[in-house]
């Protein structure tokens, strides 16, 4: 079982603002996410433990949007296309 995870943070335009990995802890997570550029919002892609993530992410953002792996997948593959 991997104990990281990596991790992007996305402005309200759809750029990059900060990426890396995470090792698998609550205090990791809100040290990375630290004061993140006003209200965020997490999609987390459903895993073996995403109910764990979920509830970490619950405390540090606004919102938490759980993504099927299929078509998340699906949504990175076609904007690698186009780029």
């Amino acid at each position: 079982m991997r104990i990281w995870g990596p991790i992007q943070v996305f402005d309200e335009h759809g750029q990059i603002v900060k990426r890396g990995a995470v090792s698998n802890s609550r205090e990791a997570l809100a040290a990375f996410l630290g004061e993140g550029p006003g209200e965020m919002a997490a999609v987390l892609e459903a895993g073996c433990n995403w109910p764990v993530m979920y509830h970490w992410l619950e405390a540090s953002v606004k919102q938490v949007t759980l993504a099927h792996p299929a078509k998340v997948r699906v949504i990175a593959e076609a904007k690698l296309k186009k780029s």
